[in-house]
This record gives structure tokens, C-alpha cells and sequence, in this order.
């Protein structure tokens, strides 16, 4: 690939060894096309080009103007929203494998058990956010 997976991410998201070597021996990984990645880092800087980092942008034009975006480039397009796990903890998105497994937590009443229907969770945080300690006074995000 052209591209630094580590200079994508900066590498603070994943520890660089995974990013430079283990995924490489990942099945997934090993299905991709080379001309398949070079559109997906394509499509994915276009969206990163567009995003206005020097606005310090909020966490609601974090989430429309880039998180979802690249989720839907990474062919994550099917999930619903601020699905409540818990009294005091409500995920903001909960990603689904694709449209029939959606359909089927849909058709299920308690928020809570839709959350074994899906593969992922997304917690959403504004742009640059400190994801391991305290933000003006607000918990940290990693618990």
C-alpha cells in the first residue's frame, strides 16, 4: 500500500507493530486488492481533505462531516443510533453486519438485546478529543 497506515492514524489508535506488521497476516487483510486499497485511501483522503480541522470542529460535525463518512467508505452502512445498553450507558452508534440484521433488531423491543444482533459499537468523540483522560470537567472516554 502507498500509504502509512501509521501516518492515517497517527498512531495513537492502534499500537504501531499491529499497523506495520500483524495486520498484514489478518485473512481480511490478505483479500484486499492493492488497486482496491489504493481507492479506498483515495476516497478516504478526499473526505479528510474536506474536514475542517483548524475549526476545532464539535463532536456533532465530527460525527456528519467525517466519522461517518469513513465509516461508510469502510463499508460499515447499516446501524442505528443511541441505542441504550444500560440506564447509564447509551453507545452512540451500534454497527450491523447488513441490512437483514438491522431489519432483525428492529423487530426487537428492548434496546438492550439489539446489541447482541450487532458486531461493533461506536462511541463518537469530537475531533482531537482526549480519549485517555478528563476533558473540561467531562468523564474520560475511554471507560
Amino acid at each position: 500500500m502507498h500509504m502509512s497506515l501509521t501516518n492515517a492514524v497517527g498512531g495513537a489508535l492502534f499500537a504501531r507493530d499491529f499497523l506495520e506488521n500483524s495486520i498484514e497476516g489478518m485473512p481480511e487483510w490478505k483479500g484486499l486488492e492493492e488497486a482496491e486499497l489504493d481507492r479506498l485511501a483515495a476516497e478516504l483522503r478526499k473526505v479528510f481533505a474536506t474536514f475542517p480541522v483548524a475549526d476545532r470542529p464539535n463532536e456533532a460535525q465530527t460525527e456528519d462531516d467525517l466519522i461517518w463518512p469513513v465509516l461508510e467508505k469502510l463499508g460499515w452502512t447499516e446501524h442505528i443510533r443511541q441505542q441504550p445498553l444500560s440506564r447509564h450507558m447509551t453507545p452512540d452508534a451500534l454497527l450491523f453486519a447488513d441490512a437483514a440484521a438491522k431489519a432483525q433488531a428492529n423487530r426487537v423491543h428492548d434496546a438492550a438485546e439489539r446489541y447482541g444482533l450487532g458486531l461493533a459499537l461506536a462511541e463518537l468523540k469530537r475531533w482531537q478529543a482526549p480519549l485517555d483522560r478528563r476533558d473540561a470537567g467531562a468523564a474520560t472516554p475511554a471507560t
